[in-house]
């Protein structure tokens, strides 16, 4: 482990080869940019900020009850945007650092929280990187959101009206500071023949960059979370997408109506 001070000039990383596998990530979907990314995690080194006066991690807690996340950093850009007052960093190896969380129970590592583009790491992806391994992306397709049916907006396995009517506000009240997003629709996609995910689909209009597309929902999901005290996912919609779901769904919201 390296440690610096901030008021010493430090020689950071800033994994832009970690930063643009990410950004595959989101764009292209596990099954085709999942190893490469890995790849890119197992050469990097990341930042953590540290507690005053102690040499521990700074941890967030996390929505469900005793969740422990640790945060960590692509680069001393994004960290000082979470933790503007942090005085000692310490940067590590990837494998390093879940070694460590999984030490000290630690459920997920969020790679550039609030700043991305970033994301989740969960116990067993952690487990595989600490070993010098690749996490199993055998299945990726299947796991994937926008893979299988689209369930229209009045099905029964949606919760309850008082929720929806609270994710809704909450959703528009995040698009209306976010002129990017064109539409956005509520549906559910399916991960298996049992299992599905509450969904919102995104239309961004077509010059967002892909960092910018990644930033926006790696903010919009927890927040949305938070509100309805359930698990939700998000996924960019494109042309042919769109051909589907509006054979049943109508955007919840439009930019041009807001």
């Amino acid at each position: 482990m390296v440690f610096n001070r901030l008021g010493r000039k430090p020689d950071f990383p800033t994994n832009e080869r970690l930063l643009k596998a990410i950004a595959a990530l989101a764009a292209e979907g596990m099954s085709k940019a999942g190893r490469p990314f890995y790849a890119a995690l197992l050469e990097s080194t990341l930042l953590l900020a540290e507690e005053p006066n102690a040499s521990r991690p700074i941890l967030l807690a996390g929505n469900n009850e005793g969740e422990i996340i640790l945060p960590v950093f692509t680069d001393i850009e994004r960290l000082k945007r979470v933790f503007a007052d942090a005085e000692r960093i310490s940067a590590m190896p990837m494998r390093e650092i879940c070694r460590m969380a999984l030490k000290n129970d630690i459920e997920q590592i969020n790679i550039n929280p609030e700043h991305g583009p970033g994301g989740y790491l969960d116990r067993d992806e952690m487990a595989a990187l600490a070993n010098d391994s690749m996490p199993d992306t055998s299945d990726a397709r299947e796991r994937e959101l926008g893979q299988g049916g689209l369930v229209p907006f009045g099905s029964p396995k949606l919760p309850g009206p008082d929720v929806i009517e609270n994710l809704l506000d909450a959703a528009r009240n995040l698009f209306r500071k976010q002129p990017s997003v064109e539409e956005a629709y509520l549906i559910l996609t399916r991960q298996g023949d049992d299992d599905s995910v509450l969904t919102i689909g995104l239309l961004f209009g077509s010059q967002v960059l892909t960092e910018d597309k990644s930033t926006f929902s790696q903010q919009f999901i927890p927040t949305l979370e938070a509100a309805i005290g359930r698990r939700l996912h998000t996924i960019w919609l494109t042309e042919q997408d769109l051909a589907a779901i509006r054979q049943n769904v109508e955007p919840f919201y439009t930019r041009s109506t807001k």
